[in-house]
């Protein structure tokens, strides 16, 4: 594999750089669309009401780490929380088994990856979620200004589960063929995941997962991306307290 890096993620993976805070200044009602539609598929699992926010502001936090313009970084902060939104079309009787997954049953849960970039980068797709779940005439008017963040979120959406070694899947990315902002979101989603109760386990300690997320540098995670991670880890850690699965 070829570990030398392009320029522009090269300028990316600087973690040297320091960085001014984002600003709050994205409307409330682009955070609310997103949320809304991020949690489309969690609302199914106990106890996770929270995760699509955390991912949002923890791939924010590692974007900041690896030296991002603020504009750049807030839009990953709108497109992360709907990486997950595929899952959707994922049955009840897999989503929420409470044991181990069998090999078919896995083969199905890995297609909420392509699930998820279809509904992304199609308008007709995201128009029907807003009628099940939100009043739709406040949001529609947003869906066409906001087509530059779903499809960022989209390719997130495809790539969040591949690997830096090339293991992952759907499609068996390696490296740099990965988009940086996957990577990104791979990182947050995996701690958060380890840190939080799931419908088949409860949450695991940060200092397992810790571990655990050390043992996958090179491996499942982009080293680039597991530094910066590490840099922007207490306010990290804040976002568990600030936005927590029950309150």
């Amino acid at each position: 594999m070829d570990n030398s890096l392009h320029s522009s993620d090269a300028e990316a993976c600087r973690t040297d750089v320091q960085v001014q805070e984002c600003p709050r200044d994205v409307p409330s009602t682009q955070q609310e669309l997103v949320w809304i539609l991020g949690k489309t598929a969690e609302h199914r699992a106990e106890g996770n009401r929270n995760h699509v926010i955390r991912i949002g502001l923890i791939s924010r936090a590692i974007a900041q780490a690896l030296g991002w313009e603020p504009s750049r970084a807030e839009s990953l902060a709108l497109a992360a929380p709907l990486h997950d939104i595929g899952k959707i079309g994922v049955p009840d009787r897999i989503f929420l088994k409470k044991g181990c997954l069998t090999p078919s049953e896995i083969a199905v849960m890995h297609w909420h990856c392509w699930i998820g970039a279809k509904i992304l980068l199609d308008p007709s797709a995201l128009e029907s979620i807003l009628l099940r779940y939100s009043s739709p005439e406040k949001y529609f008017p947003l869906l066409q200004e906001m087509k530059p963040v779903f499809t960022t979120a989209a390719s997130i959406a495809l790539a969040h589960h591949e690997k830096w070694d090339g293991s992952g899947y759907p499609r068996e990315l390696q490296g740099e063929e990965i988009p940086l902002e996957a990577r990104i979101v791979a990182m947050a989603d995996v701690y958060d995941a380890l840190t939080s109760d799931r419908p088949f386990r409860p949450a695991y300690s940060e200092e397992w997962a810790l571990e655990a997320l050390d043992e996958q540098e090179g491996k499942h995670f982009d080293p680039c991306v597991y530094t910066a991670f590490l840099k922007n880890l207490p306010q990290i850690r804040s976002f568990r307290r600030q936005y927590p699965d029950n309150p």
